[in-house]
């Protein structure tokens, strides 16, 4: 009996698994034949990535995105809004918006495809900042995903005003990160000029230092300069070290 056939395109038009003489034999328009047997051990073999490409090869898939910030919280209602928009695929956590570590968010960039549009229900679900939103949609620009908030009709880099509403979004993020490292500068130049270099202030001040020096010099034991000062022992034996080596 002759073995049922199915048919497969992956995104890179190759039939895995068989011969380039054998690929052509079986191309029709990029279409190829495996077995059942030859199928079964070809998504075995593969991973959550390559399978979907086996699987959505060739269509636009719809990839949604929910956010929560605490365990509390649940993110139903944002997964909700997300399937009613079509989204075949969803990634969710509970993380909070500050964190650089979102495991689902990472993976998400990592599964969407050229074609693909990543959805969001809000844009603070998203990134954590201008500048952090600038480097998302930058790296979905690259790869060739669209990008679509549903509270805001302007978010949407699939048609032209989303571009451009984008764009202005990524010029604000620019300035503000070279308006940022402008103000550290100016206050580090300014603590220089005023003789502060940072760091926690000393508490044992150069008078409380004389004072240490003082009392030493007229016969006070450690314990008792301790004592009338209000340092640890250890502090004052420290002090006392440094002005008998000067």
């Amino acid at each position: 009996m002759e073995k049922e056939r199915h048919t497969f395109r992956n995104r890179q038009g190759i039939a895995a698994g068989y011969p380039e003489e054998q690929q052509q034999s079986r191309a029709v328009h990029n279409v190829y034949f495996l077995d059942t047997a030859d199928l079964t051990v070809l998504l075995a073999s593969t991973n959550s990535t390559s399978t979907r490409a086996i699987e959505e090869s060739g269509r636009q898939m719809i990839v949604g995105y929910a956010r929560v910030s605490s365990t509390g919280q649940d993110h139903a209602t944002q997964t909700d809004h997300l399937t009613a928009a079509g989204a075949e695929k969803l990634f969710s956590e509970k993380q909070s918006g500050l964190d650089k570590d979102r495991p689902a968010l990472e993976e998400c960039l990592r599964f969407v495809r050229e074609g693909d549009v990543l959805v969001v229900t809000k844009l603070d679900r998203l990134a954590r900042s201008a500048s952090h939103l600038h480097q998302i949609v930058e790296g979905l620009n690259q790869k060739g995903v669209g990008f679509r908030v549903l509270d805001d009709a302007t978010l949407d880099t699939t048609t032209r005003t989303g571009k451009l509403v984008f764009g202005i979004l990524a010029s604000i993020a620019e300035f503000e990160t070279a308006l940022r490292k402008e103000r550290q500068l100016e206050g580090i130049a300014k603590a220089k000029a005023e003789g502060r270099t940072g760091g926690r202030p000393a508490q044992i001040t150069p008078g409380i230092k004389a004072e240490i020096a003082k009392l030493s010099a007229e016969g006070a034991s450690v314990r008792q300069i301790a004592a009338n000062i209000g340092f640890s022992k250890s502090a004052v034996q420290k002090v006392l070290d440094i002005v008998r080596r000067t």
